[in-house]
């Protein structure tokens, strides 16, 4: 008898194998064309070995799940309309694959591996239940679960779904193949790959931050197969051998599945055409064949224009650079990178000053995404050719839109920020840590003191000669563009509002002492706060020790 797959939540218990030759063809009705394909991808997302009892009908439920909570018994998904999905709809049959949410409103308890089929499209959802809707009904009452306290409770599972799920659509990569795209639909909706070979926490939720890296079923360990992994169980196999490894179940030199991995191979990937094994393939080996040089687009003559207007001054009419203060963009491995994500992320956000080079400023708020491409290709393509994908400005507006240091170009931002602040006017702005807009955006009003110490410690670490009214620019200068783009605030009255607010902050934080037996809390006005730093640098004294001394002298002195 095989072993189940405990780990939460893993719809992938596999059955004896006395049940691979079960009758799956069963059927009340010819299958469509349609139900033809369901079928097919009834196998590739293997859900008749966890809907068969031992010994039982397939597709019929029954089949203990064990889990680390409890057991849970699978249900029958015949056309049954008493204890089956007979009286289920193609809509509520795709709720419960995309949302993780049954026919009659309740939630699925995630060993239905929900949290990868909420991928599959609904194509392919109505494909599935088209050709469950063929099988002959069984009538097959499901035995109760066995869950201990308090996970028997099914109102429990909406505290893990707020934490854990969110319905998602599979979305291709515009920079892969369509081969490849398919093999990564396969991979991580279909076959839903994640469920073994992803670690989870204590909840029995995946680690997305470890996405496909290893994780222990049973005792079993089901390897790293991360495409992106140099360490990657699979790393430096050809596509070929993976795609025999997965039809064969053993490939010459890299020897054969066992375990749980040679049920999966025997039930599922072996039943596969060799066109989706080979997408599948060439998914988990992140190999393709390279795509054709870049090549320089029409609009070059305008690109080279574009570069001399806004780089050459710094990087040369030929790319050079100038040796130990300019980075050099021909013949740059970053700037000919297969992908122009680095050049694209390099113009939207800057770089700081490091390693003896100069610091490189955004040009977010003067370029749009068309000039940024334009410049992008011409910089990987003028000098030495590229070989690797182009730069198009849906490319720029995508990465534009992920980060929102790079808000500046947009109209509500033109309108709001040039009025908040002489933004960029102290020269050698120190530049501002990743992410630190997105951290400030996520604040809430009380909470926003406490990241605005954080911010102004990195900054001041980074930036130790800059003053504070620079490191407050700075500061400024990435936050308004995130306020200016967030729909959550009604109208530009609440946005000043909230400048107001993180101004107050960042002021209160400066002059707040980093360590103390007793936090005290004084806003000052801008005036009194300039004459008090006036006094510290008279006594050559930190603004902090000054204000700490004054302050206990003055409690010193008795009231009058």
């Amino acid at each position: 008898m095989r072993r189940l797959r405990r780990t939460w939540p893993v719809l992938a218990s596999l059955l004896g194998a006395t049940l691979l030759a079960a009758p799956v063809q069963a059927q009340q009705a010819a299958p469509t064309d349609q139900a033809t394909r369901g079928g097919y991808l009834a196998l590739a997302a293997d859900c008749m070995p966890c809907h068969t009892a031992p010994g039982g009908q397939p597709f019929a439920g029954g089949r203990a799940l064990n889990t680390p909570f409890g057991t849970l018994t699978s249900p029958n998904i015949t056309p049954d309309a008493a204890t089956g999905i007979g009286r289920w709809s193609a809509d509520a049959f795709y709720r419960a694959l995309h949302e993780g949410i049954r026919a009659d409103g309740a939630d699925l308890y995630p060993v239905m591996p929900y949290t990868s089929y909420t991928l599959i499209t609904r194509e392919d959802s109505d494909a599935i239940f088209a050709f469950l809707k063929t099988l002959a009904p069984v009538n097959a009452p499901r035995a109760p679960n066995g869950l201990a306290f308090p996970f028997d409770i099914r109102s429990t599972l909406g505290f893990w779904r707020e934490l854990y799920f969110r319905p998602r659509s599979f979305t291709p990569d515009p920079t892969k193949s369509a081969q490849w795209n398919r093999g990564a639909y396969i991979g991580t909706a279909l076959g839903h790959c994640g469920e073994c070979h992803t670690p989870r926490n204590l909840l029995g939720a995946m680690d997305s931050s470890r996405n496909l890296r290893g994780a222990v079923i049973d005792g079993w360990f089901a390897p790293d197969i991360d495409p992106k992994d140099q360490r990657s169980a699979l790393a430096g196999w050809t596509v070929a051998q993976i795609v025999e490894w997965l039809k064969k179940g053993g490939s010459a030199g890299k020897g054969t599945v066992f375990g749980p991995m040679a049920e999966v191979v025997h039930d599922s990937l072996s039943r596969l055409t060799d066109e989706d094994l080979t997408a599948l393939a060439t998914w988990l080996a992140n190999s393709e064949t390279p795509p054709p040089p870049v090549a320089v687009p029409p609009e070059s003559r305008e690109a080279a224009t574009l570069y001399t207007a806004n780089c050459a001054g710094c990087h040369q009419p030929l790319g050079r650079g100038i040796p130990g203060a300019i980075p050099n963009l021909a013949g740059n491995p970053a700037v000919q990178a297969a992908d122009p994500n680095n050049v694209i992320q390099a113009m939207l956000n800057g770089i700081p000053a490091g390693g003896g080079y100069g610091a490189m400023p955004s040009f977010a708020a003067t370029l749009d995404d068309a000039q940024i491409a334009a410049i992008t290709n011409y910089v990987r393509t003028a000098w030495t050719p590229a070989t690797g994908t182009a730069a198009t400005p849906a490319m720029v507006a995508s990465l534009r839109r992920a980060d929102p240091l790079a808000g500046a170009s947009t109209e509500a931002a033109r309108q709001l920020c040039p009025a908040i602040g002489p933004f960029g006017s102290q020269p050698g702005l120190p530049a501002l840590p990743a992410g630190a807009a997105a951290l400030m955006r996520s604040a809430n009003s009380a909470d926003l003191a406490n990241r605005a110490d954080v911010l102004l410690a990195d900054l001041r670490s980074a930036n130790p000669n800059a003053s504070d009214a620079a490191l407050i620019d700075a500061l400024m200068t990435a936050y308004c563009p995130a306020v200016a783009n967030d729909p959550t605030y009604p109208n530009e009255a609440a946005r000043r509002a909230q400048l107001d607010r993180f101004r107050a902050a960042m002021t209160t934080a400066m002059v707040r002492p980093p360590i103390t037996a007793i936090d005290v809390t004084v806003p000052m006005p801008p005036d009194d706060l300039a004459r008090a730093r006036a006094a510290a640098q008279a006594a050559r004294m930190p603004l902090e020790a000054w204000l700490a001394r004054a302050a206990r002298e003055a409690a010193a002195t008795p009231a009058r």
